[in-house]
C-alpha cells in the first residue's frame, strides 16, 4: 500500500496551471459555489466561463493529488469554456433559454460513457497500462448527452471502487482510494466516491452518481451533499457499466443544494429509446421541472413515517438516535406530523429476502449490451473478445464483476447465454418488487402518510481502510424501485456529516425535493470542509497508510 500511495500523493504534474494562467482574466472563488449561483454570476457578467473553469482546475491541481477524486481530467475543458463564452457574447451576455446548466463545471462518474474517453469502472482490466484494454465508447451515454446539451462543462471523470462494488469507499479502484473531504481518516461513501469528493471539495459544482445499492445516497451522506436516488427507470442508464441494469440500477446527482439537485434531475430525467426501462418516465415528470415547486412552507400539514425495525430490522447507534431526534424536532417545528414506525406489525422487513437473489440474474445480458456501445476499432465489444485479448473471463462466478453478487438465482444459465434477455428470471424479481411495493403503498395509505423521514445512516461512518458505511434504506428502496432524497442533517461530535432522507412512492421526486428544500432552508447544515493541506498535511500521509506500520489510524475531530 505505502508504495502505491506514495506515487499517488507525489508532486502534482499540474496539467492545467500553464494553460489556465495564459487564459484567465480573473480568479473565481469556487468554494461552495452552486450551479444556480454560477448561472446568476454569468448572466451578471461577473466572470467568464473560462475564468470559472480555470479556477476549478487550479483547485484540482492543488488538492486532487491527495484526495484522488479523478480518473480522467478533460484536456479540452477550457476550449469548451471558450465556446460557451462565445455563445454568451453572441447572446448579449444572456444564458440561452432552457440551458439549466450552461457554463456549469461538472464531473462524470467513471462508469458512464463519454464519447472517445475510456470508461474504466474502477477496474484495472479496463485500462491498457495495467495489462488490460481501454474501453472506448463511440457515443455519450444519454445522461452525458443531456448534460452537455444543457450547457454543462465536463471537467473530468471520477474514481469508484472496482465495478462499483462498495457502498463505503473506492479502495479497490485501480487508482487507489479516494478520500473524504471532511475527514480523510473515514470512509468517503461509495460507489460514487470520486463524484462526492469532487463536489464536496469544490473541484466541481455537481456530478453524476449511480446506485444499485446505496451508491448515490451513501457518498452524499458521508460528505454532506444532496443525493437523489430516483424512481427506477426515471433516468436512462444505458451507456453505463451495469450491475443490475434490468432491475435496480439508477443514475442521479450529487449536489451541494436541493435546488441544484432538482435542476440536475430535470436535465437528466426522461425516456430514451436506448433504455426500455425509461419508458415509465413518460407522463411522470413535472412539466415545469423539479425545481419549480420548491418552497419553504412545504412541510406544513404533511405527515411522515419515522424509521423503525418494522422497515429494517436494525438498531440505530446512540449518537445517530440523538441527531435523528433533533431532525425530527426540526420537522415538527416546520409544521409536520410524524408517525412512529408505521411498518411495525407487518412483514415488510422480510420481503426483500424472497426475491433479491434474482436482481443480478440478467447482468450478463446487461453487460453484453454495454460492450456493444464501444468502438470496435479500439475496444472489444463482447465478453468473448475481451477474454481473447486479456485472458480474463468477465462472467466468471468468482470474477471481478460477478464475484460480489453471488448468490444470483439463474446465473449459470444466464452466463451461458449472455446475449439472451432472461425474461423469466427478471420477471421473478419484478413479481417480488410488486408484492413489496404493494405493502409499502398500503402502509403509506393506511397511515395517511405523505412520505417517510429517516436517518440515512445507522451509525457514524467507519475508518477508511477497515470501516464501513451503514444505512437504513439499502437495499429496501433499491428493491422497491422508489425514490429518496437525502441531505445534510447535522454532524457527529467528530465532525463527520450526518444525513437525513425523505422517502416516498414511485415518481414522488418533486414532492420529496420540496420537503427537502424546506428542511434545508431552515437548517443550512452544510458547511464547507477544510481540506487537509490547509491544516495538517502530515496527518494525510498517516491516514493514507504511508506510516501505518508505525502509527495506527485514529479518528480526528473536525478542526
Amino acid at each position: 500500500m505505502a508504495a502505491s500511495v506514495a506515487v499517488m500523493i507525489g508532486v502534482s504534474t499540474s496539467p492545467f496551471a500553464a494553460q489556465a494562467a495564459s487564459l484567465r482574466g480573473s480568479s473565481v472563488n469556487v468554494v461552495e459555489l452552486t450551479s444556480a449561483q454560477i448561472q446568476l454570476d454569468l448572466a451578471a457578467q461577473k466572470y467568464t466561463v473560462q475564468d470559472l473553469v480555470s479556477s476549478y482546475q487550479e483547485r484540482i491541481d492543488k488538492y486532487n493529488p491527495l484526495y484522488n477524486a479523478f480518473t480522467y481530467l478533460n484536456p479540452n475543458a477550457l476550449q469548451d469554456a471558450a465556446a460557451a463564452d462565445a455563445v454568451l457574447l453572441a447572446n448579449n451576455g444572456q444564458i440561452p433559454d432552457g440551458k439549466l446548466l450552461f457554463g456549469v463545471p461538472i464531473v462524470i462518474k467513471d462508469s458512464m460513457n463519454v464519447a472517445g474517453v475510456r470508461t474504466t469502472g474502477g477496474y484495472s482490466g479496463f485500462t491498457s497500462e495495467n495489462g488490460g484494454v481501454d474501453m472506448i465508447p463511440l457515443e455519450d451515454s444519454p445522461i452525458v448527452a443531456r448534460l452537455k446539451d444543457a450547457g454543462a462543462i465536463i471537467l473530468g471523470k471520477t474514481n469508484l471502487p472496482r465495478f462499483a462494488r462498495s457502498g463505503s469507499n473506492a479502495n479497490t479502484s485501480y487508482l487507489g482510494p479516494t478520500l473524504n473531504s471532511y475527514n480523510i481518516d473515514i470512509v468517503p461513501g461509495g460507489s460514487s466516491t470520486g463524484t462526492a469528493t469532487a463536489v464536496s471539495a469544490s473541484f466541481a459544482a455537481e456530478g453524476t452518481a449511480e446506485e444499485t445499492g446505496g451508491s448515490i445516497q451513501n457518498p452524499a451522506g458521508a460528505q454532506a451533499l444532496v443525493g437523489i436516488k430516483p424512481t427506477f427507470g426515471l433516468v436512462p442508464t444505458s451507456g453505463g457499466i451495469p450491475l443490475a441494469g434490468s432491475t435496480r440500477d439508477v443514475f442521479g446527482p450529487n449536489s451541494k443544494t436541493v435546488t441544484d439537485a432538482a435542476n440536475f434531475l430535470t436535465v437528466i430525467a426522461g425516456y430514451d429509446p436506448s433504455d426500455p426501462n425509461s419508458a415509465v418516465a413518460i407522463g411522470n415528470i413535472p412539466t415545469e421541472g423539479y425545481a419549480a415547486g420548491l418552497g419553504t412552507t412545504s412541510l406544513q400539514g404533511k405527515r411522515f413515517g419515522l424509521f423503525g425495525t418494522g422497515f429494517k430490522d436494525v438498531e440505530l447507534a446512540e449518537e445517530t438516535k440523538s441527531l435523528y431526534g433533533n431532525s425530527i424536532s426540526i420537522l415538527k417545528n416546520l409544521g409536520a406530523e410524524v408517525v412512529e414506525d408505521p411498518f411495525a406489525g407487518t412483514n415488510f422487513n422480510t420481503l426483500g429476502a424472497t426475491f433479491t437473489a434474482y436482481g443480478g440474474s440478467n447482468t450478463p445480458y446487461d453487460l453484453t449490451q454495454w460492450l456493444k456501445t464501444l468502438d470496435p476499432a479500439q475496444s472489444p465489444t463482447s465478453v468473448a473478445e475481451f477474454q481473447n485479448i486479456t485472458g480474463i473471463d468477465l462472467l466468471a462466478e468468482s470474477g471481478p464483476l460477478l464475484g460480489a453478487f453471488t448468490p444470483i438465482n439463474g446465473l449459470e444459465e444466464s452466463v451461458k447465454q449472455p446475449n439472451v434477455f432472461q425474461t423469466d428470471l427478471v420477471q421473478k424479481f419484478m413479481d417480488g418488487r410488486k408484492t413489496m411495493l404493494s405493502l409499502f403503498q398500503t402502509v403509506l395509505a393506511d397511515n395517511k402518510l405523505d412520505g417517510l423521514f429517516f436517518p440515512q445512516q445507522r451509525s457514524e461512518p467507519g475508518l477508511l481502510f477497515d470501516g464501513s458505511y451503514t444505512t437504513t434504506t439499502v437495499p429496501e428502496i433499491n428493491l422497491l424501485g422508489t425514490p429518496q432524497v437525502n441531505l445534510p442533517g447535522g454532524y457527529y461530535a467528530s465532525g463527520t456529516p450526518f444525513s437525513v432522507a425523505f422517502l416516498g412512492d414511485m415518481f414522488s421526486e418533486a414532492s420529496l425535493l420540496n420537503y427537502a428544500y424546506a428542511f434545508e432552508q431552515e437548517t443550512r447544515f452544510r458547511k464547507a470542509p477544510k481540506l487537509v493541506p490547509e491544516s495538517n498535511p502530515t496527518s494525510a500521509l498517516l491516514a493514507l497508510g504511508v506510516f501505518s506500520a508505525i502509527v495506527p489510524l485514529r479518528r480526528r475531530k473536525k478542526v
